[in-house]
Formats: structure tokens, C-alpha cells, sequence
């Protein structure tokens, strides 16, 4: 389990990575840029709760009874996550439409990165913990 975890971490880390550069260093134009850096980092956030299901609900995988607690919380995080990472495509794609920066308010993209910190914080701990069994 630790080394699917640890797998799961270092290609969040990769694609999370390329849709926030996208979004920092953005040059395309016609707004595509900001809509293609959200769709990579809801992918990235999506991929992980996937991978984070699979190890919860999979009999493959050997948890304790923490473990499992700590996956399911993952899990619960992750979904509130990946929409909230949803608000800001759906944000993007107006503006994308409209082809202008439009006054957008979106209360529910905040927790997107807390979300995803804590998501990773549980998943490297998980794996440390599967790691020293």
C-alpha cells in the first residue's frame, strides 16, 4: 500500500503542478489559458480521490483500523475538494465565453486548497504509517 500511495502523491503532485503553472505563467490567449490551469488541477484533485476510493474500498490493500479511518476522511475531503476545484472551471468557463474578466464571487471555490492539503497530509501519513508496519 505504500508504495500505491506514495505513486498517487508524486503524480497528484505532477499534474497539480502543471495546472497551477499553467494558470501562474498563462499566455495563451482568449482566456484558455485560466480555463485549461482549472481543468488540470480539478483533474489532478480528481485523480487523487479516485486513487484514495480504490485504497478505500479495495480488498487488496491490508488497512488497520486507523488507516482506513484516516482514508475515509481523505475520501469525504477529496469529494468537497474536487467541486469546489469544479467552481473555479465553472468560473473560468464563463470567462472564457465571455472573453473578458468578469467580477466572479465564488464562495464555493475557498476551500479548495485547504481541501487539497489536507487530502495530501492524510495520504503522506497513511503511507508513512502503512510504511512502518
Amino acid at each position: 500500500m505504500t508504495r500505491y500511495l506514495t505513486t498517487t502523491l508524486i503524480l497528484f503532485a505532477v499534474c497539480f503542478a502543471a495546472g497551477i503553472g499553467t494558470l501562474i505563467v498563462t499566455s495563451l490567449p482568449n482566456y484558455r489559458g485560466f480555463l485549461i490551469g482549472w481543468v488540470l488541477a480539478t483533474l489532478a484533485n480528481l485523480g487523487l480521490v479516485v486513487a484514495v476510493g480504490y485504497a478505500l474500498f479495495s480488498k487488496r490493500f491490508d488497512k488497520g483500523a486507523r488507516t482506513h479511518a484516516q482514508l475515509l476522511v481523505a475520501f469525504i475531503v477529496g469529494l468537497i475538494g474536487t467541486a469546489s476545484w469544479a467552481s473555479w472551471v465553472l468560473a473560468a468557463w464563463e470567462e472564457y465565453q465571455a472573453q473578458q474578466t468578469l467580477p466572479i464571487i465564488n464562495i464555493a471555490g475557498l476551500p479548495s486548497l485547504p481541501c487539497t492539503v489536507i487530502v495530501v497530509v492524510i495520504l503522506a501519513t497513511a503511507a508513512c504509517r502503512a510504511r512502518k508496519r
